[in-house]
């Protein structure tokens, strides 16, 4: 069948698909309303080129368990495989399985919505294409997924093993997908924004990626396709952004140990509104090895390792929690440093950290710490304060003044595990100024432990620091990222 227009319609309660094609082609869907369909929408599951599918109001598509298919090309909205397909402008809210799924050269999704997909069956995508048939001998070409609005990717893990794990991704580029151009999505509530795996040649930039559950990026090599890994991935220009805790920014996993192979990133945004610790990439190598390695950087340790990341930014953290009282006394052991520094701990392999008492009023009257070089050894120094134990399920609000001799360095401040070398529970980064700047952290330990410490870390090039009135409380704490939100076009 070629050359079918089906335009300004109303279809409404399919007992199966509303529209079913088979070596169909240049068919047209357009400005049409579709509602409470039972299996499919739109169903080309093979060979159908030249298809239009655009300006339709679709809703509750495979909305009932046991109503729709039995094999994979069921409970979704529009299937359309096929050259040349063009789906554009719809809005499908409420489907029970994949809302849009294409394969094809040449193939454009643009400027649709998707709100509330794959509460139904999951491992599924709003937007989701993949290439793997007869082990992926065929390579497409031209495709792109572009300027759509994804929101609310559900999950249904219940009756599983896992009723914790909701696979629900936004735009979702699965085996042995190649050249397709992911540009301006927005996608927000779903697992992950992005999924990309076993897949190469993306050029994934200008999207904004934000409160997903798991992780607003994911790309992973595994053994599924396990000769087809992640190659030329571009990925610049991006918004990542996480709202709570939990939520990962970027991840990239491997069973081999290639991920600087991935391709190249730069110019991306990396942002975290819940928490004020930065881990802009978690990356996984070696994933089903004995010599499986996990690394957690932020972006300045990412660009440092694997040299990416040219003219990325991360933020300082907004401001996500109130403190409602102070459950304890202060921890730290010398808060204002008025007439000695004792309480202080330090550490130099050079040999040269000087720790004295200052009563220059650098920061306010009765003196300060300062720390200094004698001379200069190339080595790195800190100093600490021991404030007893911490617990994981605690939170710890964290004060000091501070002022250096060289500006616009970045500084690290941890609470350390007394107990095992090196560990921090929780860590944060600060920028050093010539004047006088008070901080305030929020710190919610990772662990433990029966002694912990307040250190910090600097070095020789970040010149003579003094610091001040510092204090760590137990708090009870209100978290609220309610300042927080994603506005969007309907």
């Amino acid at each position: 069948t070629t050359d079918v227009t089906v335009a300004n319609c109303n279809i409404t309660f399919s007992g199966g698909d509303a529209v079913y094609g088979f070596y169909t082609k240049n068919f047209t869907l357009e400005n049409s309303v579709i509602n409470n369909t039972y299996n499919d929408v739109v169903s080309m599951t093979w060979e159908c080129p030249g298809a239009t599918i655009r300006n339709n109001q679709i809703k509750n598509v495979g909305y009932i368990v046991g109503m729709g298919g039995s094999n994979n090309f069921t409970y979704q909205a529009i299937i359309a495989m096929g050259n040349n397909v063009k789906i554009e402008n719809n809005s499908i809210i409420n489907t029970g399985y994949n809302p849009l799924s294409f394969r094809g050269n040449n193939s454009i999704v643009s400027k649709n919505y998707v709100e509330n997909f794959c509460y139904i069956k999951d491992d599924g995508g709003a937007i989701h294409t993949w290439n793997n048939l007869d082990g992926g001998s065929t390579t497409l070409y031209g495709q792109k997924v572009i300027d759509n609005i994804i929101l609310k990717g559900t999950g249904a893990p219940e009756g599983t093993a896992n009723p914790a794990l909701r696979l629900a991704k936004g735009v979702y580029m699965d085996d042995n997908t190649a050249n397709v151009e992911i540009a301006r999505n927005t996608v927000s509530d779903c697992t992950y924004g992005l999924y990309v795996h076993n897949s190469r040649n993306l050029n994934i930039h200008s999207n904004t990626f934000f409160d997903n559950r798991d992780y607003q990026v994911l790309m992973e090599h595994d053994k599924v396709a396990a000769d087809k890994p992640i190659r030329n991935v571009t990925f610049k220009y991006n918004v990542l952004a996480s709202k709570e805790k939990g939520q990962e920014l970027m991840a990239l996993f491997t069973k081999d140990n290639d991920i600087s192979q991935f391709g190249s990133f730069s110019n991306n945004y990396y942002t975290r509104t819940i928490s004020t610790s930065v881990i802009a990439v978690t990356a996984i190598t070696n994933r089903y090895g004995s010599s499986q390695s996990i690394n957690r950087y932020n972006l300045n340790a990412w660009k440092k390792v694997h040299g990416h990341e040219s003219g990325s930014a991360e933020n300082k953290p907004m401001p996500h929690y109130r403190i409602n009282r102070l459950t304890s006394s202060n921890k730290f052991p010398n808060k204002s440093f008025d007439s000695n520094v004792s309480g202080i701990l330090s550490y130099h392999s050079g040999g040269s950290l000087r720790i004295n008492w200052d009563n220059t009023n650098k920061l306010s009257s009765g003196g300060s710490m300062r720390a200094s070089f004698a001379y200069k050894t190339g080595k790195d120094a800190h100093f600490r304060g021991n404030v007893g134990s911490v617990d994981k399920n605690k939170k710890y609000i964290v004060k000091f003044s501070v002022l250096s001799s060289n500006a616009d360095r970045t500084l690290q401040i941890g609470l350390m595990n007394n107990n095992v070398t090196n560990q921090y529970l929780e860590s944060r980064t600060y920028k050093s100024t010539t004047s006088r700047t008070d901080y305030e952290f929020l710190f919610e330990p990772t662990g433990s432990t029966s002694s912990a410490a307040l250190r910090f870390d600097f070095g020789e090039s970040d010149g003579t620091l003094w610091v001040d009135n510092v204090e760590v409380y137990e708090a009870d704490i209100t978290m609220d990222a309610g300042h927080v939100r994603l506005e969007h076009n309907p």
